[in-house]
Order: C-alpha cells, then structure tokens, then sequence
C-alpha cells in the first residue's frame, strides 16, 4: 500500500505506530539500488541516533526521514523540514520479515523501487597510540569476487563517531572498495580521548586502521587511500607518513594551509554576519589570530599545550610534500569554517612544486562546508540547514569517478 504524499501530522500522532517506526528504523540502515543509481539509509550524525538521512546519488539530495507509521517513512523539500512532504518511502519486506526493497513516491514521478544491496558488515577492533578503537568494515556484495581497493575515512572534527560519515560509506562500498570506519578515540564504543589529542596521535589511529585493511586477504594493499573530511583533510597525509601503504587521498573541506588558518576564517566570517564592519571586523579578526599566535608559542616553547593547540599549530606542509600519490581536493567555494579558495590553492601549488602532478582539485560554487550546497552561504545558514536540500550537483560523480581512477593498480615503479 502506498503511503500518499501530504500532511504527516495527523499520522504523527500515532504514538505507539511513531514508537514502532523508530525501533524498527535501524533495520533500514544500507544501500538500495533503484533505476537511476544507489540511495543509501544512513545514520544521522554520531552518538548512535536512530534519526535516518536519505541520500540519493543520481541528485544529490539528501533527506532526514521522519517516521509515521510502521515500515513508512516521509521525507520534506529540506534535508530537516518534514512538511509539505516531497518523498513517501515504504518498506517491503521479505517472507522472513527482512527489509529487502523500498518503495519511493515523489511528488515529481512515478512510484521508484529501490532494492537492497547484500553488503556485508565485519566488525573490527584494534589498538593505536595507548587506544582501543572498534568500528565497522564494509565489503561489497559476495557476487563480487576478488580483492577490493580498501578506504580508510578520517574523522572531522570534535566528537565523530562511526555513524559520523552518512551516507559515504555505503556507497563507496557499493562501488566496490572495502570501507573501514571506526569510532573516533573517546568516542561510541572507543577508548582514549580526542580532546586531550593533537592530529599525530588521530593519524597513528588511521594508519593502524590502514594497515589493518592491508592484512586482510580480501583487500588489496597495492590499492588503499584515505579519505579526509573537514579535519581528516589535516589527519590524512599525516597518516600518510607513518606508512607507505597509503596509496591516495581524497579531502573534503579541509587539508590545505592549517587548522589555525581555519580557525581566524570562521570567527571573520561570524563577525561579517553579526554586522561588523572597518575596524570592529579588523579587532574581531586580530583577536582570532592572536588565538592561534598563542597556541602555537605554547606548542613552541613546549609549555603546557591543549589539544586544540597542538591541532591549530600542526603545519601540514611537509607531510604534503612527501606524499606521491595522487590528491582529489573537494571544497566549496562559500565553505564558512574553511578558507577554501586559498587552502586549495595552496594545496595545489604545494604538491606541484614538490613534484606531485597527480593533484585534482574541484571548487563547487555555492558549496557549503562538508559540500552541502548553499543557498545564502551564511554561517547562519550552515548551523541551522534551514533551506539546504542537498549536497553540491556532482559530489558523487567527482569523488567515485576521481577513486575509480585512482585506486587502479600502479606499477612497482611508481
């Protein structure tokens, strides 16, 4: 039975069916392949939330998915906006009681059968710099057959666990590369604390979860990479030095210049927003740079630092350097935690004149951080997602065209 496109309210006060929904949304969780390509059900956010982000890889968009009644789901024109409601998702089930399709009305077309795609899930544990970390690996269908290029993803900033990602893992894994995501130290079911840490001990963590993929025989070591997001863009080539076995990198609002550059973006951009002109800006920017200024005498002078210190101070510049595989930079032009114009550009300029040609980079207009497309491009808008219905027309064709690429086999030479 279809669910019809309108009002959920009146369904939303079905507590108990409410209820039901919600216990059974974990089950959604996974890749569907319909007509037009994959959409993945992903957790929402970290912390282990049951909220579930739709994501459609043929548009780009991606949906929170508000529950109304057991196995139906409706999703509205902005990714948290549930009404008027734009997508009606039903669950079917197979005999033994398995969600194995979804069914999608969209007010622009005709009902869309999304079945499932059998990825198989590994759970993995292994320990780094005094850390117990434990996460998730996720394989292609049994019907492919071989070794898989493998993917590590590095965590962006604060607290990210496993679930942090979206929607990237289970499409990365549809396309057939062996994805490993972990919780984050001091996060979900890991030991430690990101904190108290700069960026080498999270780039020890993801080396270990590299080297981890390495020994698996279903994994090809010849082709693993790493994919940074937001403060994984600094973690990855400093993972990339502690071992050769990271072959490429891919970075997504992030990486290029430093943290602390970062940092003074986004207090100039909140002061622009808040009306600050002439010298009250000027004041406003200085006060930031004398923040980073003095995190980076404390890590200096190796007085007492705190992690964000030792985070804002780390200077990516050598790590850069040394890398010789190739490089995709993805950022938004109107990114407002992250000067992407000028640290993609630095990014650029930096490998080329150490030797690496093998750099792509890709600015996409209106582009948010973490490439949701922007509609105002302000820092207000970013906070609240009021108006954001998707990520930026081509994130999907750019990242998985640019791994395909880079993930084929390289010769012993190179």
């Amino acid at each position: 039975m279809a669910v019809p496109i309108g009002s959920v309210s009146g369904q939303q006060a079905a507590s108990a069916a409410m209820d039901s929904a919600r216990i059974r949304a974990a089950e959604l969780v996974g890749l569907y392949e319909g007509a037009r390509g994959f959409i993945a059900i992903s957790p929402l956010g970290a912390g282990g939330s049951m909220r579930l982000l739709l994501a459609d890889e043929a548009s780009d968009q991606l949906r929170m998915l508000f529950p109304v009644a057991a196995d139906s789901f409706a999703a509205g024109p902005e990714i948290a906006r549930p009404e008027p409601v734009q997508i009606a998702v039903r669950v079917r089930r197979s005999p033994a009681g398995r969600v194995d399709a979804l069914v999608l009305h969209r007010t622009d077309g005709v009902p869309e059968q999304a079945r499932r795609v059998a990825l198989r899930s590994v759970p993995v544990a292994f320990t780094s710099a005094g850390a117990r970390l434990l996460g998730t690996l996720l394989l292609p269908s049994a019907s492919r057959r071989g070794s898989y290029p493998g993917i590590v993803l590095a965590h962006g900033s604060e607290y990210n666990d496993r679930n942090s990602f979206g929607p990237v893992p289970y499409v990365l894994a549809g396309h057939g590369y062996a994805v490993l995501v972990f919780d984050k130290r001091g996060t979900g079911a890991s030991s430690g604390s990101w904190r108290d840490a700069g960026l080498e001990p999270l780039a020890d963590d993801v080396a270990a979860a590299v080297r981890l993929l390495a020994a698996r025989a279903d994994v090809d070591a010849r082709r693993i990479g790493i994919v940074g997001f937001s403060e994984g863009g600094w973690v990855a080539p400093l993972a990339a030095a502690r071992t050769p076995l990271v072959r490429f990198i891919a970075t997504i609002s992030g990486g290029g210049l430093t943290k602390g550059d970062a940092y003074v973006h986004k207090m100039r951009r909140l002061a622009e927003e808040s009306g600050l002109t002439g010298r009250a800006l000027d004041s406003a920017v200085a006060a930031a740079e004398t923040t980073i200024a003095e995190s980076r005498e404390r890590v200096r002078s190796t007085r007492s630092s705190s992690g964000f210190d030792r985070r804002v101070a780390y200077d990516p510049t050598d790590d850069w350097r040394r890398f010789r595989g190739p490089v995709l930079a993805m950022a938004g032009a109107d990114d407002v935690l992250d000067p992407a114009a000028r640290s993609t550009a630095w990014l650029e300029r930096t490998l080329r004149r150490a030797g690496n040609l093998d750099v792509t980079v890709k600015l996409f207009p209106r582009g948010h951080h973490s490439l949701l497309l922007g509609v105002t491009g302000t820092p207000s808008e970013f906070a609240t997602m009021r108006g954001i219905s998707q990520l930026v027309p081509g994130y999907w064709e750019v990242l998985t065209g640019w791994l395909a690429r880079a993930s084929q086999p390289r010769s012993p030479h190179d």
